[in-house]
Order: C-alpha cells, then structure tokens, then sequence
C-alpha cells in the first residue's frame, strides 16, 4: 500500500543506519535477504526485510528475560467492574470477527475456542457467554490465578491454563477458532507459534489474530520525538523485551499462509477501536470529552492523549494505516 511505502522510504532516510555489529541474516516471515540497521537510543538493532517489511528485534532478548517481563504484568491487572465492561465490549468484536469468518450467534455456540496471551481474560469469559467450549492459556501464573478466581465467584467454565502455545500437545478435540489478540507480536519465533496453531486445528479451522501495524502513520511521529520525550525503547511498534516483532499487512499475511492457513481478511483499524481494542477507551478519551476537562488536574495530558487517538483514526479512515491490524484466516 501507499502508506507502507511512504513509511518505508522516509524511515530508510532518517532513522535506520546499517549495523555493522550484527550480520543479515533471513526474514524469519518470507525467508528474503534482510538489512540489520541500528536506530539513535535503541539498545536492540532491528532485522529489516525489504521484500515483505516485516521488522524484528536483534538480538532477541533470552528466555528469562521474557519470563522476567511478564511476571506480573501490569496491563493486565483490572477490577471486577471495568473486567465486566471488557467483557461486554469484547462480545460485540468477537461477533465482528464471527460475522466476517460466516459464522452467527447460533453457529458460534459450541465452538472449541482457544483464547491465547487472554491477559485479563475478557475475551475468554465473552466468548463462553457467546456459548463457546473456552481453553485460555496465558503466560503469567497471575492471569490464571485470577481469571480462575473470577470464573469460581460467576459460575462460568473455562479451561484456565498457565503455558505457552508451542507447548501444547496436539489436542485430542481440535479448535474450531483460535484467538490471539495482541500476542503475535510478543513471540520470538512466530513460526513456531503459527505451527502450534496450525496443529490444534483441522480444515476449516479459524484463527483471529490482532497485532499492532509496523506500518501505521502514529509511528512516524513517535519515531520523530521518541528521543524529546524519553521513549528511546520504542520503535515503530517495537518495543524491548516486549514487542519483538512488527508486521506489515502482508508480513502477517504471509505468515499465516506459510502454515496451511488461508487468509479470509486483513485490514487495519484504530486505536480506539471500541470492538477491537476497547481497553482504549478510556487510555486514548474521545477529544470532545478531553477538551472539557483540559483545564482540570492532568487536563493537558488527556488532551494530548485525545489528539493521538483522533489523528490515528483519520490515518485508519483517509489511508487504511490504523494503529492495529486484524487478520481472520481459514485452515487449507
């Protein structure tokens, strides 16, 4: 798309300089001759693939590293009222992501649904009041614990499970949907992750993935002050440690059919996307309700927060370059 490529050409002339500590070595999405480069304040280079744009962290940080970051993650700690708010609003995406796989509320129920990295588990505990069978693994043994815990005092019955997805032995009962949201990108090797998924499915089996757009316009303006405003572990939508791997539309495309998948349907969307990501709502508030409270105590701080949600969504209507993007695909 346009905007990947306007995105491309100005980073490749402002902000990545060629390494020359770390070898090329090949795109871990397409296989293609990379380019290692190295960004001002950034510890980690970043792998560049110029055939398909997919970038990634190099060299990825080790396995207790990872394990380290994500014990207690604090994203994903949430009280009972806003997890029931979640919940609801994550209904209404996941019968979006439903509606655009040809599925309905009827044919929904009973799925075998597994919901992978659930953090907070709204997903999950959305899903199973759709009607789905809901297995939901998670990374931090505190998720589980507490997405346990809420399950027992609502009477709902989910699989709760602490793992990671390349560990899961082949299911006896296949997934009919597998559901990552924003968890792609956290992985060292998302082969290995798109394997496990492909494994735990049969023909015909749907996975719905949602990371952040490597290529989103936001980006270019976070790449321009990151340094003014002390954000020098960011990069494009990597992060250390965290984001290891930033895809493109057709980085996550070819993922996914690099492991027996058909893709149904790939697009952006923004970042206060009440279906899709509606844990923003009230990170990025709506300009019109940032603007009557900009003279009150960190009036100022939501008002800017406001303005990025508002230039992001105009990015996602004018030149399909939200912040996240979406990718429903079919088992061959």
């Amino acid at each position: 798309m346009l905007a990947d490529a306007i995105h491309s050409w100005i980073e490749q002339r402002l902000w990545l300089k060629p390494s020359t500590s770390i070898s090329p070595a090949a795109c871990v999405v397409c296989g293609s001759v990379t380019r290692v480069a190295d960004v001002k304040g950034f510890q980690s280079s970043i792998q560049d693939c110029p055939s398909c744009g997919h970038q990634s962290l190099v060299p990825l940080p080790t396995a207790k590293q990872i394990t380290d970051y994500y014990t207690g993650y604090s994203t994903t700690v949430v009280d009972r009222k806003l997890l029931d708010a979640l919940i609801a609003t994550n209904k209404n995406g996941l019968f979006q992501l439903a509606r655009k796989s040809g599925l309905t509320p009827e044919t929904f129920k009973g799925k075998k649904f597994l919901d992978f990295g659930f953090g907070a588990g709204a997903a999950a505990f959305a899903a199973c009041q759709l009607g789905a069978d809901v297995s939901a693994f998670d990374y931090d043994a505190d998720n589980v614990a507490r997405a346990r815990e809420f399950a027992s005092s609502s009477g709902a019955h989910l699989d709760f499970r602490e793992g990671s997805i390349e560990t899961i032995a082949t299911s006896p009962t296949p997934f009919d949907i597998i559901h990552a949201a924003q968890v792609v990108e956290h992985t060292p090797d998302p082969n290995a992750f798109l394997a496990a998924t492909s494994r735990n499915q049969q023909r015909g089996g749907l996975v719905w993935l949602c990371v952040p757009n490597n290529r989103a316009l936001f980006f270019l303006i976070k790449n321009s002050l990151r340094l003014k405003y002390d954000r020098e572990n960011f990069y494009n939508c990597l992060k250390e440690v965290e984001h290891l791997q930033g895809f493109t539309r057709k980085s996550l495309a070819l993922l996914v059919e690099r492991h027996g998948y058909r893709v149904v349907e790939c697009s952006d969307y923004s970042l206060r996307d009440v279906q899709f990501q509606p844990e923003n709502q009230s990170w990025y508030p709506r300009l019109g309700d940032a603007t009557s409270t900009l003279l009150g105590r960190g009036g100022l701080f939501r008002f800017q927060k406001s303005l990025i949600g508002s230039f992001d969504h105009t990015a996602h209507l004018l030149f399909r370059a939200g912040h996240y993007l979406y990718l429903i695909a079919a088992r061959k």
